[in-house]
């Protein structure tokens, strides 16, 4: 059981003379992941500890090795991804999501900037008030730079107590 013609010999070789990202190298990808976990060889599995569930993620342990392998299925915005993983190591970090109503309001460049910056930005805040996620306040009397242009926002998830 130890050549080619293994279980895990087949895992190996599932991405042989195949990319991923292109759609029928993906389509054919699919057909040999399938047949594997038909045939016994990779065995679905839930995310291993620390390793959050996704839509369009899985992962696979190779019943003969105990490897384990992670699969994302191609998406709107990220492409197939096929690779071996050691469940022990802390998960990568992700890049960053432009998804504009997910702003971390304390990420928020403050201070001057170039107008077509400042348009781009208060676009995204906006957006964020429409849905809630972000309140507009007035511009507060003492304003440090007193620019009549400036626009004040908030987060308004209540602040937590500290007494």
């Amino acid at each position: 059981m130890g050549d080619d013609k293994s279980k895990n010999g087949r895992t190996s070789l599932i991405l042989d003379g195949l990319n991923i990202r292109d759609l029928r190298d993906w389509e054919t990808f699919v057909q040999r992941l399938d047949a594997l976990v038909s045939s016994g060889g990779l065995r679905n599995i839930p995310p291993p500890q620390g390793h959050s569930p996704s839509p369009g993620d899985h992962w696979y342990l190779v019943e003969e090795t105990g490897d384990i392998y992670f699969y994302r299925e191609p998406g709107e915005r990220n492409s197939a991804v096929w690779e071996k993983v050691d469940p022990f190591a802390p998960p990568k970090p992700q890049p960053p999501d432009n998804n504009v109503l997910k702003l971390d309001l304390n990420l928020v460049p403050v201070g001057r900037m170039r107008r077509s910056d400042a348009v781009s930005l208060l676009t995204r805040l906006y957006m964020l008030v429409g849905s809630g996620r972000v309140q507009e306040v007035p511009r507060p009397v003492h304003s440090a730079i007193g620019d009549p242009s400036e626009s004040w926002f908030r987060d308004p998830k209540p602040e937590l107590s500290t007494d």
